[in-house]
């Protein structure tokens, strides 16, 4: 007959491991085994990326920036905010539903994009700090990173947003390069010049606070100009994906 009996041996306080030692007893003959267990390292946060917008419509220059970012940086998620009322400016294009479904016709295909409606919920204005307030709640209890993505034009006026300096307790930031852009503000530079950092393993090593740069193809796209052609009745081929021309063609968007 053999019986098994286990010792938990605790090894001086100068080692992490735990020693386990198994006496096998067979025919009154004690051998000893050892095995050595260590403790699981902690998992790295989780990076998700987000992208908000009125998304009037979306168009390819939204999902590059996504993808792109996504891509290089290894983000684990990438959600898109499609914001009801923005606290900056006057949406005068479609309704927000309108918005909404033709963003979840975009992103249909990306199995690591999707739609965050958080904004719904929440009282207008939807300024950026509030809505991501609200996104760190839903996430308090996992080990998640946030990272707003946003172009370096959108950069330039980042001083200018309501409660700026709170975003970087809550965020990091995600910088998609744009052509010809101006140097940013002495004011704003000086704020931002320690934040910068290289690598996505940084960006997991830290919970908020730091800006990575990220390049990416220049396309000269813009909500605006597709909402002209549409009125115009131009062809809106190759500015955004077929889904979406079709279902703004289906409900007669954009014709006033």
């Amino acid at each position: 007959m053999t019986t098994t009996v286990l010792f938990s041996a605790q090894l001086p306080l100068t080692t992490i491991s735990r020693t386990l030692i198994t006496y096998t007893i067979m025919n009154d003959v004690s051998t000893p085994h050892t095995e050595t267990y260590r403790p699981k390292r902690k998992q790295a946060a989780k990076l998700i990326g987000l992208l908000g917008g009125a998304f009037d419509p979306v168009h390819i220059g939204h999902l590059r920036m996504a993808l792109e970012a996504q891509h290089q940086l290894g983000l684990d998620h990438v959600a898109f905010l499609p914001t009801p009322s923005p606290g900056h400016k006057v949406i005068d294009g479609a309704q927000y539903i309108d918005r909404r479904a033709m963003l979840e016709r975009a992103i249909a295909p990306h199995t690591k994009f999707s739609i965050q409606t958080i904004e719904e919920r929440l009282p207008p204005p939807h300024y950026t700090v509030r809505t991501l307030n609200a996104l760190r709640q839903v996430y308090a209890d996992q080990e998640i990173h946030l990272c707003w993505i946003m172009g370096s034009d959108s950069l330039q006026a980042l001083d200018h947003w309501h409660d700026w300096l709170k975003l970087f307790d809550l965020t990091h930031f995600i910088i998609i390069d744009r052509p010809r852009q101006p140097p940013l503000s002495p004011s704003l530079n000086s704020a931002l010049a320690n934040r910068w950092i290289s690598s996505a393993e940084a960006l997991r090593a830290t919970a908020t606070g730091k800006l990575l740069s990220v390049a990416s193809p220049a396309l000269d796209v813009s909500s605006t100009a597709i909402r002209q052609k549409a009125r115009l009745g131009e062809p809106l081929d190759y500015l955004m994906p077929q889904t979406v021309i079709d279902y703004i063609t289906q409900n007669r968007l954009y014709l006033r």
